[in-house]
């Protein structure tokens, strides 16, 4: 069962290098599998949202993952989330 965060208190800040130099993203899902968590970086990149996905584990990236937006975005991709019933 995958669960997405309601309390934006509760999103994790991940520092991520990227061609602009340092960005912050923050945590809007929880996906129990790699494929649950591509199904939501389909809706939200469709939405126009920057997306990465993170492996919770480092010998299972199949697994638990971390779906993240830049914190900037957080709120209108949890407000997307919702409205799609996640």
């Amino acid at each position: 069962m995958s669960y997405c965060l309601k309390d934006m208190h509760l999103g994790q800040d991940l520092n991520v290098n990227g061609k602009g130099g340092l960005k912050m993203w923050t945590v809007v899902y929880m996906a129990n599998t790699r494929d649950d968590a591509e199904y939501i970086e389909k809706i939200l990149t469709k939405e126009g949202f920057l997306v990465k996905i993170k492996p919770i584990s480092k010998n299972n990236d199949r697994g638990t993952c971390e779906v993240l937006v830049p914190r900037s975005e957080v709120e209108e991709a949890h407000t997307l989330l919702f409205h799609q019933g996640l």
